[in-house]
């Protein structure tokens, strides 16, 4: 009995770290630091063991493909954002562009003048026309712009800041998110210092844009494993 009991229980003495093994602890070792970081396709190349009379202690060369793809709510917040700078502009367009009010001001400003000697009525009736049109311009655009700005699903408001109308203070609802930031950092030890240095040398890199449409790369790498009550762990 006890002949036949040996082999198996040599084979279940192997202390060699396997593939899962080494995915397992990339995961915590990476994924922990950035929830967006997947780790696939793991490859286990070769086991080494430097000390003959330590074998909880191995250097493993491996391959595996590191990817990270933002989503949920940073995205859906990011893409409200952005949309809200477009109706900004929008609106800036609306407000320069002129009305009938305005047309009918370049009229008057490139009216004739009075002559040298017309009167002080005279000069004080222009100015009072002037200061009108002037104010119709105000308005009108202040108009349009309230008027636009009640479409755009709560992004924009108009504040009393500057006075009453037609004083015009635009206010911005959405702000631009913050990145997660768990997920920013040029270690060579985090997934995102993994995939900045080697997306650096196939090209331009713009990290948030990347992270967002979602990127992978193919990483090989060399790293000595520990057995723990925990099982392997990378040191």
């Amino acid at each position: 009995m006890i002949a036949f009991l040996l082999p198996a229980f040599l084979l279940g003495c192997s202390s060699k770290p396997s593939s899962s093994d080494v995915k397992e602890a990339l995961s915590k070792q990476l994924v922990s630091q950035c929830k967006f970081a997947k780790i696939s396709d793991v490859n286990l190349d070769e086991v080494i063991q430097p000390e003959l009379s330590n074998s909880n202690k191995v250097v493993v060369k491996y391959s595996y493909e590191l990817g990270v793809k933002v989503d949920g709510g940073y995205v859906d917040d990011l893409r409200r954002w952005e949309k809200s700078q477009e109706v900004k502009k929008q609106i800036g367009e609306l407000y320069d562009k002129p009305g009938e009010s305005k047309v009918l001001l370049d009229k008057w400003i490139h009216r004739e003048r009075l002559p040298s000697n017309a009167s002080n009525e005279e000069y004080e009736a222009e100015e009072v026309e002037s200061r009108r049109l002037e104010r119709l311009v105000e308005f009108e655009r202040y108009e349009r712009v309230k008027k636009f700005v009640g479409s755009t699903d709560g992004m924009f408001a108009l504040g009393d800041d500057f006075g009453p109308p037609p004083a015009i203070k635009l206010i911005e609802k959405i702000k631009e998110p913050d990145f997660p930031t768990e997920c920013i950092d040029y270690s060579q030890s985090t997934p995102f210092g993994l995939l900045h240095s080697t997306l650096r040398r196939e090209g331009p890199v713009n990290a948030v844009n990347q992270y967002i449409n979602g990127v992978s790369v193919k990483i090989a790498a060399e790293g000595v494993m520990l057995k723990t009550d925990a099982g392997w762990t990378f040191r």
